[in-house]
């Protein structure tokens, strides 16, 4: 079967690619976080039995409006637009780059009823101060840990938000939350957890898979799932395993704003954690409730994070271009 990569380069898929007879396969790369991007194959009917299942979810009817504001080379832009054909519905595209202003007006002019964002574009949104659409019924925000107070501030400003799990091994979305505040299963996926505490999927979507190891911790119970945190977040310091994320998380709720935490090897703790710039009064406070192993060692400048396109933090890109004597003991 022919592939087709996207890549920053396409801004459009084939002509009536969803009605091909004999459409190529669609290659995402993954976002490299943590390491150099693998490219993940999906076919059409894999892309349209996950945007189904989503439909299903939402109760997506002719007579709604999907918007894409994020590229073709995530799978979640491509699964937008994989929506809008499979419930017959139109399809609000946003062009150029990434404006939350201009998104606001554009759901205005469509009348749009559904997107999907990022947490960084619901934060950019909730920065501008303005009121959701009154059109807007449901926004789908995946790709990323969404902190709860940015989803607070975004929830009295009218945006209605519904947290999701997905990746793009899965062709996209796989749960999305309820009206309980826990992530739904979508009904073409099934999950466990395996013994080493890592979340297994599976789905006719990937007729290709028995079960899907991905590098996400969580609990399952039923058919809802919590998301712990990824296992490639823990490191070790001192013999222990430190959960990143969770320090993230803490520090970012202290200061305000997005912090990032990076491992870098030491030769006495195997680990020691550097920080994004924090204010020294706040990082004060932070180590005043901390564990001792989840101790900042040292900051480093923002100018040096490195993201993707969509605003995601690259560790190994951004752990790579620190020099060495830009990282000051707090």
């Amino acid at each position: 079967m022919e592939t087709l990569r996207l890549t920053r380069d396409v801004t459009s898929l084939p002509p009536n690619f969803w009605s091909l007879p004999n459409p190529p396969a669609l290659a995402f790369a993954t976002s490299g976080s943590t390491g150099e991007p693998r490219w993940i194959q999906h076919s059409r009917d894999a892309l349209l039995l996950s945007a189904a299942a989503v439909n299903r979810c939402f109760a997506v009817r002719p007579n709604d409006v999907w918007l894409r504001a994020l590229p073709l080379f995530h799978v979640a832009g491509v699964g937008v637009e994989a929506r809008a054909f499979a419930a017959g519905c139109k399809l609000a595209r946003m062009e150029g780059a990434w404006d939350a202003t201009d998104f606001i007006n554009l759901v205005h002019r469509e009348k749009v009823t559904l997107a999907s964002l990022v947490p960084t574009q619901v934060f950019d949104l909730v920065q501008t101060g303005l009121p959701a659409p009154a059109s807007l019924r449901n926004v789908l925000v995946g790709g990323g840990r969404m902190e709860s107070e940015l989803a607070v501030r975004a929830k009295q400003l009218g945006w209605p938000l519904r947290s999701s799990y997905g990746l793009t091994e899965a062709a996209s979305t796989v749960a999305v939350e309820n009206g309980a505040g826990r992530l739904q299963l979508l009904d073409v996926w099934e999950a466990r957890v395996n013994a080493d505490g890592l979340l297994e999927l599976r789905s006719s979507i990937l007729p290709s898979v028995d079960w899907l190891v991905t590098s996400d911790r969580a609990e399952v119970s039923g058919r809802e799932i919590r998301w712990l945190g990824r296992a490639d977040l823990l490191v070790k310091i001192c013999g222990e395993l430190v959960d990143i994320g969770n320090v993230e998380a803490s520090l970012s709720k202290l200061v305000g704003r997005e912090i990032t935490v990076l491992a870098l090897s030491d030769a006495r703790t195997e680990n020691r954690l550097v920080a994004s710039q924090i204010e020294l009064e706040i990082l004060g406070r932070y180590h005043a409730g901390c564990p001792p192993l989840e101790r900042i060692s040292g900051l480093f400048p923002d100018e040096y994070l490195q993201r993707s396109a969509l605003g995601k933090i690259r560790r190994a890109a951004t752990a790579a271009a620190i020099p060495v004597g830009k990282i000051h003991a707090p």
